[in-house]
């Protein structure tokens, strides 16, 4: 009896230091495609470049910082336009890099990204800004229209004029729902203010966002001016003329000493590190999210830390914080009207998710588009 217990012992000892070899061995190949001597790929394709310290740089940034925690690499593609040149770029990546996982950074290449996806159903898909889902396809964005309602209480409070103006890339839902954010902010504290906006019609045409930001500036008395461009042209404008500036995508108060007053920003760590650990252990999950504070990826530039804003912002910035983090209050909570006195949205009901998305082609009460 002794001799059988004492057998059935080694036994289970020889199954636990099998499972702790088996356990140790996945720890060590868990970031890889298979061998050590093959690192997990992702690959990253952008419509701009990967150091713009805007929408582009806040991806790779976070990509590249991520991809080195979990010992994969990282190959990244500028400059790659919506047409053939972005499926050449996918196949360049899924084919011959032996690429697990492509994270596409902008919402230009929504009109391709669900076939391409299909053709590629070994390789995960993240679509930054994007709507779509699938069997290997998540797309994700952030409910970054909160932070603008913040910095938009920033500039209400800062502006002597009363003119504020907007440097804007072309009017998609995702730009407009920031306008209105904005001015939203803005007339809690300056009930009166105006947002001038301008559309250049292109993310990242430097030339073009700078024409647009001088001639808010030359042609109304904006003391003000934000934007809601890839390029920071509008920001460098601003700056020449000795005009405040509201910054996104990218912290670059450091770029503006004099002008900067804070900025509503981008850092995609949390999201990226889930996604690209659920897709390394075979946990995907093909969908679509919209990611609020509570994510960690967005943050308000600290006013105090730029020293620019003139005093008097502090306690409805706090209260807007509070409620917003709360969830008893959202930017789009009724009544608010359009700027040609329509209600849109009345006392005691909130916009829709999918409205916010999809279909807002209109614009709060206090802005002005210039044509």
């Amino acid at each position: 009896m002794a001799k059988i217990s004492i057998m059935v012992g080694i036994a289970f000892f020889a199954i636990l230091f099998a499972v702790m070899v088996n356990l140790l061995n996945f720890s060590k190949n868990a970031y890889t495609s298979g061998s050590a001597e093959e690192p997990y790929r992702v690959g990253l394709i952008m419509n701009g470049v990967s150091d713009d310290r805007s929408w582009g740089q806040s991806h790779f940034d976070a990509l590249s910082r991520v991809t080195a925690e979990l010992g994969a690499t990282l190959l990244c593609r500028e400059n790659v336009d919506a047409g053939e040149s972005f499926d050449e770029t996918v196949r360049e990546l899924a084919e011959t890099e032996k690429c697990s996982v492509i994270a596409v950074a902008s919402d230009v290449y929504a009109d391709r990204i669900s076939e391409t996806a299909g053709k590629y159903p070994e390789v995960y898909f993240l679509h930054a800004s994007g709507t779509e889902s699938g069997k290997n396809l998540c797309s994700f964005n952030g409910r970054i229209y909160q932070y603008r309602y913040l910095c938009g209480i920033i500039a209400g409070t800062q502006t002597r004029t009363g003119l504020i103006g907007y440097a804007a890339s072309m009017p998609t839902s995702e730009v407009n729902r920031s306008i209105n954010a904005f001015a939203l902010g803005v007339r809690s504290v300056s009930p009166d203010a105006k947002v001038l906006v301008s559309f250049c019609g292109s993310w990242t045409d430097e030339e073009k966002a700078s024409a647009d930001a001088q001639r808010l500036i030359a042609e109304y008395d904006i003391d003000v001016l934000t934007h809601h461009t890839d390029s920071l042209a509008p920001l460098e404008t601003a700056d020449k003329n000795g005009i405040f500036t509201i910054g996104v995508n990218f912290d670059n108060s450091d770029l503006f000493p004099a002008t900067y007053l804070t900025g509503c920003v981008w850092e995609w760590d949390n999201y990226y590190r889930e996604q690209l650990s659920d897709c390394i252990r075979g946990n995907f999950r093909g969908e679509f999210l919209w990611l609020g504070a509570e994510s960690g990826i967005m943050k308000l530039v600290d006013p105090e830390k730029t020293g620019n804003a003139a005093p008097g912002y502090e306690d409805a910035l706090k209260d807007a914080q509070e409620r917003l983090s709360s969830r008893s209050f959202d930017v789009f909570y009724g009544p608010v009207n359009d700027n040609s006195g329509v209600q849109r949205i009345a006392e005691g009901e909130s916009m829709s998710d999918g409205s916010m998305l999809n279909k807002f082609d209109w614009y709060a009460e206090g802005v002005e588009i210039v044509e």
